[in-house]
């Protein structure tokens, strides 16, 4: 065990978690749960019709959890789901009215403000950070597998 690997990593994972409890804060202000949160944040940036599939892959949240989300805002009148083309087991995500309210007043000015704090950066300082990001998830996740 190398202890300067051990505390460099701490202080990495001490600040993933800081940014997730910037999103987690940010939500609450905002009256809703994280991962209502996340639904909407997908369903505003995606090109593509989002399913609970599709959220559970990009966001690392439980089907489960996403499910019983997606029911609160069906009920809530947020949502609509709606069988995908060609696939009588999959349902597109879609916003409703109240639902693209919600967006424009919760996710927006999320986005914006990530834009910003991106756009603050140097060039070379947002692809060094995806880059070494990509690169130090991909290790772990080939050390961990390894230990399997």
């Amino acid at each position: 065990m190398n202890p300067a690997h051990t505390k460099e990593m701490a202080e990495f994972n001490r600040l993933y978690k800081e940014t997730e409890n910037i999103y987690t804060h940010y939500a609450a202000s905002r009256g809703v749960s994280t991962t209502t949160m996340c639904v909407l944040y997908s369903l505003y940036i995606d090109d593509t019709p989002c399913t609970q599939t599709k959220l559970v892959e990009d966001w690392g949240i439980p089907m489960q959890t996403v499910n019983s989300c997606l029911k609160s805002m069906e009920k809530s009148e947020i949502v609509r789901l709606e069988l995908a083309d060609g696939n009588r087991k999959s349902k597109c995500i879609l916003l409703t009215n109240r639902g693209k309210e919600m967006v424009n007043r919760i996710v927006a000015p999320l986005v914006e403000a990530e834009n910003k704090a991106l756009g603050a950066l140097e060039v070379t300082e947002r692809q060094q950070m995806m880059e070494l990001t990509r690169k130090h998830n991909s290790l772990l996740r080939g050390f961990l597998s390894a230990q399997a």
